[in-house]
């Protein structure tokens, strides 16, 4: 019912963010994807030490799954993107 989820991987500086920015605008529901894994090499590696072992590889789907769930209800069914930006 809500917006499709997305995760934008992208290398370093590479205007990711005005890419989903753009796109977001495009399918009906602008909206920022924030880099949930971390900006800097420390942050990332602190981000996946944080990660409960129960929940392990689907902490991706849980997230992408949390932030649409947000935005039902504030689109129109089948429009807009939601999710967040990864850089590995």
């Amino acid at each position: 019912e809500g917006p499709l989820p997305v995760v934008l991987m992208a290398l370093g500086r590479s205007g990711s963010s005005i890419t989903w920015g753009t796109v977001a605008r495009m399918t009906g529901y602008p909206n920022i994807a924030y880099e949930v894994t971390g900006q800097t090499q420390n942050k990332t590696i602190a981000f996946f030490d944080s990660i409960d072992p129960t929940v392990g590889s689907h902490w991706a789907s849980e997230r992408v799954c949390e932030i649409q769930h947000r935005a039902v209800g504030k689109v129109e069914k089948g429009n807009g993107i939601v999710g967040f930006q990864w850089k590995p």
